[in-house]
């Protein structure tokens, strides 16, 4: 069950670092924060099939 508690903080911690990247681009900031909002981006996009994927990982690991 931990690894559940483990995916969501990762995913709070993508969120947060995702608006502080988009803050960051609004006030014309470098290529490092666009990458970072685009990053976030996707894996927020991605993250359902990603929650799927890792259930499915624990399960066949008990």
């Amino acid at each position: 069950m931990n690894a559940v508690y483990y995916f969501i903080a990762i995913y709070f911690a993508v969120m947060i670092f995702g608006s502080v990247c988009e803050k960051s681009v609004e006030k014309g900031g470098g290529i490092l924060a666009k990458t970072g909002f685009s990053a976030s981006l996707v894996f927020i996009k991605f993250s359902p099939i990603l929650l799927i994927i890792y259930g499915f990982w624990i399960y066949a690991i008990k």
